[in-house]
């Protein structure tokens, strides 16, 4: 089994900007297979987790899914008080 893997993507160079195809720089990255496969395994088996986003506030309210965690991105609970600050509350 091959160890080392070779991806390459294109890209416009600097980011944020768009540029015709013709004008695209090739970049190649090379993983090492082998040691990316015993990094993760050493990595802590953290569980099943759910995205904490708007459009899932009453499902999860009033299912209650069986997860070990949930992914809350701070900006979307700084400063907004209201719901979002009860759902957090409710989930923690």
């Amino acid at each position: 089994m091959a160890t080392r893997r070779e991806t390459t993507w294109w890209h416009a160079g600097r980011a944020g900007s768009v540029a015709p195809a013709d004008a695209r720089e090739r970049s190649t990255l090379t993983i090492d297979i082998g040691s990316f496969a015993a990094d993760v395994a050493a990595l802590p088996r953290l569980g099943l987790g759910l995205g904490l986003r708007g459009t899932h506030f009453d499902h999860i309210l009033t299912e209650r899914p069986d997860v070990e965690w949930f992914e809350a991105i701070s900006e979307n609970f700084m400063d907004s008080g209201g719901r979002p600050r009860y759902v957090l509350d409710q989930v923690a």
